[in-house]
C-alpha cells in the first residue's frame, strides 16, 4: 500500500501477532474468521497478508490448520518472514494466484479488496483456488452504500473523505458486493458490521479538527478521542446485524 502524501509504501501487520489490547480489532475481525475457519481444518490462505501479523495471529489460535500468505509487495513478505514461523509467505498478485486448483479449504481477506483494480478477476481466482464447499472469509468499507454516511455523502454531494488517503480503488455497496460474489460462484452464509453512525461522524470530525488544530493542541484531544472511540465501539456490538456499518464482514462459501 502506497500513501498517496508520502509516496512512501507502508507495510500494514508488521506486529508479531495482533496486541490483545486492539480488543475492537479482535471482535469484529479476528473472533469472527476463527469461528469461520474452525469449522473446516486444512490449509487456508491469507489473501494481501502483508507483514503477517493478522495471519501468525490465527495460525497460533488454530494450530490444525497450514497457514499460507500472499501480498503484492516484496517488501511486504520480506517483513513477514523476519518473524520466525511455519507459515509460507509468498509474494504473489492476487489476480493470479500460483496455486492450483482446489487447493485450499479456505481463503480469508482482511481489508484489501478495496485496493484492488480488478475485484472480478481476483474473486474468480479464490473460487479457482478453493475447494468446494471452501469458506471464504472476507472485510472491506462500504463507501460507496448509500446506507452509510460516506456513501450518502459521496453518492449525493461528490465528497469522498478517504480520497486523499488509504489507496481506496473501490468504493463498494453491499449489493455490489453481493452480486459480485454470486457472479464468482458464491453463497454468503453471514453478514456483519462495525463502525455505524457514530463511528462515522467521528472520523470524520477527527479529520475535520486535525486539519486545523496545532499539534500542541492534539495532546488535549486524546482523552476526548478515546470516549468517542469506546462509544463508538460499544454501538457498533450492539448492532452487529445492522446495516449501516461503514465496514462489512461476509462469511461466504464455494458453491
Amino acid at each position: 500500500m502506497v500513501n498517496s502524501k508520502s509516496k512512501k509504501e507502508y507495510v500494514h501487520s508488521t506486529q508479531p501477532y495482533v496486541s490483545k489490547w486492539r480488543i475492537f480489532q479482535r471482535l469484529y475481525f479476528i473472533d469472527p474468521c476463527i469461528r469461520v475457519l474452525s469449522r473446516r481444518e486444512g490449509s487456508v490462505l491469507d489473501l494481501g497478508c502483508g507483514g503477517g501479523a493478522v495471519t501468525r495471529t490465527l495460525a497460533r489460535r488454530l494450530p490444525n490448520h497450514k497457514f499460507y500468505g500472499i501480498d503484492i509487495s516484496p517488501n511486504a513478505i520480506k517483513k513477514a518472514k523476519e518473524i520466525p514461523s511455519n507459515i509460507n509467505f509468498r509474494q504473489a498478485n492476487a489476480a493470479n494466484l500460483p496455486y492450483p486448483r482446489s487447493y485450499f479449504s479456505a481463503v480469508i481477506s482482511l481489508e484489501v479488496l478495496e485496493h484492488l483494480q480488478n475485484v472480478r478477476k481476483v474473486l474468480e481466482e479464490v473460487n479457482r483456488v478453493l475447494k468446494t464447499g471452501g469458506y471464504f472469509y472476507f472485510s472491506t468499507p462500504l463507501e460507496g452504500d448509500s446506507a452509510t454516511l460516506y456513501g450518502l455523502l459521496r453518492n449525493n454531494f461528490g465528497y469522498d473523505p478517504h480520497l486523499p488517503l488509504y489507496g481506496h480503488v473501490q468504493k463498494f455497496s453491499y449489493n455490489s458486493l453481493v452480486d459480485k460474489l454470486s457472479k464468482a460462484g458464491f453463497g454468503v452464509l453471514e453478514t456483519t458490521y462495525c463502525a455505524h453512525f457514530l463511528n462515522q461522524l467521528y472520523s470524520l470530525c477527527l479529520k475535520f479538527i486535525e486539519k486545523r488544530m496545532p499539534p500542541k493542541l492534539r495532546t488535549m484531544f486524546i482523552p476526548v478521542s478515546a470516549m468517542a472511540s469506546l462509544v463508538s465501539g460499544i454501538e457498533s456490538f450492539l448492532l452487529r446485524k445492522a446495516r449501516g456499518g461503514l465496514n462489512v464482514q461476509i462469511a461466504c462459501r464455494k458453491l
